[in-house]
């Protein structure tokens, strides 16, 4: 599942007022309520019996250390990559470039790409970032977690990446869904303690 989040992305947490940045912590508060909400929707990925006893998701408290722009470098020549899931089926995925940032002073680097069949359908990139890290399989899903991320600046040299807002795949609630499977390069040493938490 997409999840869309409405960002602040005219917010960079460094010179902000104090109502700004509360005002920030709020609107991702109320994204994960209307979360919750879509969770007890038909459209659910929630098992019959886990509909009847949810009372929402599980969330880190939101951490504006963990939303920043990240130093974005596209490839010279990206290539489609073959993306594996939880199932036999894959997905053709372009490759586009990497993202460079730091967590707690040690050097993180993610690689960026967007789906080839929706690009070609819709003419817009779709910017996904599968990954895991160090609370993987401890605090968080250990199938890893999703990114989303789509806004831009410095000539596409930055790009905002906002960890508040990372999800668990489908393959978190219902084992009959089909997930992509972050890569192995997009582990990154350090806990991302930010987003959402394991289901259970």
């Amino acid at each position: 599942m997409k999840r869309v989040f409405g960002i602040f992305v005219v917010l960079f947490f460094m010179g902000c007022g104090a109502d700004e940045i509360e005002a920030y912590k709020q609107k991702i508060i109320t994204q994960r309520k209307e979360t919750n909400q879509e969770f007890l929707s038909d459209n659910s990925p929630l098992e019959e019996a886990d509909k009847v006893n949810f009372v929402g998701l599980n969330y880190y408290p939101v951490n504006t250390d963990f939303a920043f722009w990240a130093d974005y470098t596209i490839y010279e020549a990206p290539d489609t990559f073959v993306m594996p899931t939880t199932t036999e089926r894959t997905i053709l995925m372009m490759k586009e470039g990497f993202l460079d940032f730091k967590v707690n002073e040690i050097q993180c680097t993610l690689q960026v790409f967007y789906d080839v069949e929706r690009f070609l359908q819709e003419g817009e990139k779709s910017y996904f970032v599968p990954f895991s890290d160090e609370t993987s399989g401890f605090d968080t899903y250990g199938g890893g977690r999703y990114l989303e991320v789509d806004s831009l600046k410095d000539n596409n040299s930055k790009m905002w990446i906002d960890f508040n807002t990372v999800y668990n795949p489908y393959c978190a609630y219902n084992h009959n869904f089909s997930c992509p499977l972050p890569p192995k390069e997009n582990h990154l040493n350090v806990k991302i303690e930010a987003g959402e938490m394991n289901f259970h």
